[in-house]
């Protein structure tokens, strides 16, 4: 199983019970959870390293802003768990808005108004991109040089570890 096909499962699973959810105008939802991978995903399996590349969903103008505004009972009883659901529900909303497999670098700004204290307000920037090019590590020397620059401690076991063999 390749990198992409174990992205696209985890995806699967966090996404999988929002995306099940039916926008029935009708119906009240009583619990919402969202998550969205804010870095990469670390893998506990041997598999053919993959890279790929970002692309910036629109070059032109790739910083984007996003905003979403949730009920709360109060300031007061809003717990930390619930503010951090809020902050990634609103992520989340943003990334599929823009359709994008990423926001890169984003920024939150949180607040309650004194006249609305019901209401929690989050305004996130950043920077929409999606995953391309999807490639087997080692087919270009820039790739193993990135992982060299990037990764340099795991770069040099491996390259120790060839040199005993």
């Amino acid at each position: 199983m390749n990198l992409k096909a174990l992205l696209l499962l985890a995806a699967g699973v966090a996404v999988g019970p929002v995306a099940g959810f039916a926008d029935d105008k009708n119906s009240q939802v009583l619990f919402q959870d969202s998550e969205m991978h804010m870095s990469q995903p670390e893998l506990r399996i041997f598999v053919t390293p993959q890279v790929c590349d970002m692309e910036m969903i629109n070059p032109d103008k790739p910083r984007a802003e996003f905003s979403s505004v949730f009920e709360i009972r109060s300031l007061e009883s809003l717990t930390e768990a619930e503010f951090t659901n809020f902050k990634n529900r609103t992520l989340y909303m943003f990334a599929k808005e823009h359709g994008a497999d990423i926001i890169i670098e984003p920024i939150f700004n949180s607040y309650i108004v004194a006249g609305d204290n019901k209401l929690l307000r989050i305004n996130v920037t950043g920077f929409p991109a999606r995953y391309v090019n999807f490639r087997p590590l080692g087919k270009s020397d820039v790739d193993l040089e990135m992982v060299r620059v990037v990764y340099p401690a795991g770069y040099q076991k491996v390259v120790e570890s060839k040199q005993r063999q």
